[in-house]
């Protein structure tokens, strides 16, 4: 048995360089079923959400890194998160 338990399908994030079509895998994320929300204000980071348990967590991916949790609530489910279009503010 998997810990934790995988989905049917892995999703994972994944760059594309527009001008080269070149692309780069990032990191596997936690639940392999990330839900882009968009990139950071300086754009060095994608936001992301996912489901942790009976929660869901708000992930940063670094370009060069592993995810790691911006927003994880102690109990409870996000939906609909948008980004505002500077990629300052999460609502």
């Amino acid at each position: 048995t998997q810990e934790p338990p995988k989905w049917a399908f892995e999703s994972k994030i994944t760059l594309l360089n527009r001008q080269s079509g070149q692309s780069r895998v990032l990191p596997a994320t936690f639940d392999e079923q990330p839900r882009i929300i968009g990139w950071t204000a300086d754009s060095s980071r994608i936001l992301f959400s996912e489901a942790r348990g009976t929660r869901t967590v708000i992930y940063e991916m670094p370009l060069d890194g592993p995810p790691r949790a911006r927003f994880e609530p102690k109990r409870g489910v996000l939906n609909g998160i948008s980004l505002n279009t500077s990629g300052s503010t999460l609502g």
